[in-house]
């Protein structure tokens, strides 16, 4: 069997004609010395005199230590939770457009990330003590910026609305809203006056594990509405109903949304490298190299 061995050239090598046998060309051998690879077995059937091990050995541990060596990627654990199409997800393609997003620019800036797919809650609590660089993907919380740093937006959407086509009558104001019954998968959030709807129990609520089955509730009548991003309305449409067209938006109660990475105070390191990874996301941002990671993750035209 033959064994690769790369070459090492360094000045403490002398190929001199006390190396090399009279019976190889001086130009073969040099020829020879172009390749990445030499074959050390066809070497020796070449007759050239083989260095001893322990001066190779020790010529080595010299060039080595009288170079730079490449360093490994830095590992770095973040938490996110499961099921949140398109945005995160273990069945997702590349775990999901958030994730995707956040791998890119973390293995720009030299950095290798691995994904820990928790309870929300408990990535949530987890990032926050600081046992993981972060967590994603959440929208700006007043209560949760006591603990975190958040990133520039990773995307910018909008959240809407959505009834069936075939709905008795469409809900144009906030009063005709009152007493319908509002579908909003786990570990989701609505704002605007939805939010402040549903917080105040004007708005009845269901929350489900996913936004596949707040749709479904949605066709079969059980719910009235569904709070999602309109980036991917279509999506579950399509999926549910067979066709896009099968709701639609209310042209009330519609709300600007984004989502961050968060990084905790706790830690160490996290305000540079926050301020690191803003920066690789600016510059992928004005260079448009998200732009078709995103439009992956929308199949549905």
């Amino acid at each position: 069997m033959l064994h690769k061995r790369p070459i090492i050239f360094h000045p403490f090598f002398s190929w001199s004609k006390t190396v090399l046998s009279r019976q190889i060309h001086t130009r073969q051998i040099l020829s020879s010395c172009r390749a990445k690879w030499i074959d050390f077995d066809q070497v020796c059937r070449c007759k050239i005199n083989v260095i001893p091990l322990s001066f190779f050995l020790i010529s080595l541990s010299l060039f080595w230590l009288s170079h730079d060596t490449i360093a490994a990627p830095e590992r770095v654990v973040l938490t996110t939770g499961y099921n949140y199409s398109p945005y995160t997800g273990e069945q997702l393609p590349e775990g999901g457009m958030i994730t995707e997003i956040i791998t890119t620019v973390l293995e720009n800036m030299g950095l290798e990330p691995e994904y820990r797919r928790l309870p929300w809650k408990r990535a949530l609590r987890e990032a926050e003590e600081g046992r993981w660089l972060g967590t994603f993907p959440w929208e700006p919380r007043t209560e949760l910026k006591k603990s975190f740093l958040y990133s520039d937006p990773i995307i910018v959407f909008d959240t809407k609305t959505y009834v069936d086509v075939n709905a008795t009558k469409i809900p144009d104001s906030p009063k005709s809203l009152e007493g319908k019954k509002l579908c909003l998968p786990l570990g989701h959030r609505t704002y605007g006056l939805i939010g402040d709807m549903v917080e105040a129990g004007t708005l009845l609520t269901t929350s489900p594990g996913s936004m596949v089955q707040c749709f479904k509730q949605l066709k079969s009548g059980r719910v009235d509405l569904v709070s999602v991003s309109s980036m991917v309305a279509r999506q579950y449409a399509k999926q549910v109903y067979g066709y896009v067209d099968s709701v639609q938006p209310l042209t009330i109660a519609a709300t600007r949304t984004t989502f961050h990475l968060m990084i905790s105070k706790r830690y160490p390191g996290g305000k540079k490298l926050m301020s690191l990874f803003n920066a690789e996301l600016e510059r992928m941002q004005t260079l448009n190299a998200l732009a078709p990671i995103v439009e992956r993750h929308l199949w549905v035209r």
